[in-house]
């Protein structure tokens, strides 16, 4: 089927809304990307420029996009069965495993880490990989956290894995954003059953890539336009919690400065991007429900 400006617009929505009533979780930072993202788009809505979606060239750019955004949404569907059960990827590098320890002590030891279909093996160096693993997780079922923060190079997975007793916590910390979008994007396939050679891998690791430098965006040093000579009403694109938290002015300065960053996208770049930013959140894609339990007044 053919899709037009429509559906990208339904999508992006509802992602909108999902932020700003608060029914999915975002940190500062984040909240300040999706302002900066919507800030843009009002003002691209409202020029003469961008209203006529019917050239040839914007809607082939709209197609081509949505049509990358249905794999990512649908969870990457293969043009062929064979693709999925064949030659299927592995990634293989030194990574630091984090450990708790009591009186909230941490020790962080590095690795070989070998990632082969959706589970992890560990090794004390890269000589013995050879061998048995000291460790082997099966990631089906597990549920991935991001524990970002690029200001000070920290990139860490957090994995929750099901075990007989309860949760088994595993932390691991990567060397660079590169590393980190590649094995978070396995992780992230793995707990859903699927391997690397899934076709929506690197479009993942992509979206992970763009969603570290919209991050790094918010923290640039470029200066922003004059907070008191724009006609901004920050309530329209931040959530009621940090309305409460800042005054006006200091979020529309702020709102400014992350503007600067995303200000060169186009109207279908800027909508598409705040949707993957949406989609990396940790809470993405949960719902949760009360229930009550047949014979019990708990709920």
């Amino acid at each position: 089927p053919k899709y037009d400006a429509v559906r990208i617009n339904q999508i992006y929505e509802q992602a909108r809304w999902a932020i700003l009533l608060e029914e999915i979780d975002c940190t500062e930072e984040e909240m300040l990307i999706f302002a900066a993202l919507q800030y843009h788009i009002s003002k691209l809505q409202l020029s003469s420029e961008v209203q006529d979606f019917t050239c040839e060239s914007e809607v082939d750019e709209i197609e081509a996009a949505l049509s990358n955004l249905e794999v990512t949404l649908e969870g990457g569907k293969t043009t062929s069965s064979l693709e999925d059960i064949t030659d299927i990827p592995k990634l293989a590098d030194n990574l630091r495993l984090v450990r708790q320890r009591r009186l909230s002590l941490r020790t962080i030891k590095p690795y070989w880490f070998v990632f082969k279909d959706t589970s992890i093996s560990y090794f004390k160096n890269k000589e013995s990989a050879l061998g048995e693993p000291i460790e082997k997780l099966n990631l089906k079922g597990c549920e991935v956290v991001p524990d970002v923060n690029v200001a000070s190079k920290k990139f860490g997975i957090k994995l929750l894995i099901p075990v007989a007793d309860g949760m088994n916590e595993v932390y691991l910390r990567c060397e660079n954003e590169n590393q980190y979008a590649s094995w978070m994007a396995a992780c992230v396939l793995a707990s859903k059953g699927k391997t690397m050679a899934d076709s929506s891998y690197q479009s993942e690791v992509q979206k992970i890539l763009s969603f570290l430098q919209m991050k790094n965006w918010t923290m640039s040093p470029q200066a922003a336009c004059d907070p008191e000579n724009t006609d901004m009403k920050p309530e329209c694109f931040i959530s009621l919690r940090y309305n409460k938290k800042y005054k006006s002015k200091q979020l529309v300065a702020r709102i400014l400065e992350a503007h600067q960053n995303v200000s060169h996208m186009s109207l279908v770049q800027a909508k598409l991007h705040f949707i993957q930013v949406w989609q990396s959140l940790p809470e993405f894609g949960l719902s949760y429900y009360i229930v009550r339990f047949k014979g019990s007044k708990k709920e």
